[in-house]
């Protein structure tokens, strides 16, 4: 994808896990949080950095793909920004222009995106926290 500098803020990153086991939900929050591991996905490479540091994950479980769906909706509703076209969104056949979102001039927004998720998925979400 290149180099990109990013500024210092809150960002967004929606994925979905739809398999079992490493490929669940929980399997694939966990891989995610590792920070040893095969630099597989662009989030991957983004979570490996020292300054990246991750304050909360926001999941919600769906009977099916949503992922681009909420994607769409965190950005309107957030007026969120894409800083890098195409990241974690290689699959992506809705248009989407990126998985990745930044909130300029944002306090935590976990209750935000979880509220969000609620009004858009119908499903009580789970807001666990990091560091």
């Amino acid at each position: 994808m290149g180099i990109f500098r990013l500024q210092r803020g809150y960002y967004l990153y929606t994925g979905s896990a739809l398999g079992r086991g490493a490929l669940s939900l929980d399997g694939r929050v966990a891989r995610h949080l590792r920070r040893s591991k095969r630099l597989k996905w662009h989030i991957d490479h983004l979570l490996s950095l020292d300054d990246v540091q991750v304050k909360a994950v926001v999941t919600a479980e769906t009977e099916g793909h949503m992922e681009c769906e909420i994607n769409r909706y965190l950005k309107e509703s957030m007026d969120a920004e894409i800083p890098i076209p195409g990241f974690g969104s290689s699959d992506c056949h809705e248009g989407c222009g990126s998985h990745l979102l930044f909130l300029r001039d944002r306090e935590d927004p976990s209750y935000t995106v979880a509220q969000l998720y609620h009004e858009k998925t119908g499903r009580i979400p789970t807001c666990r926290k990091i560091r």
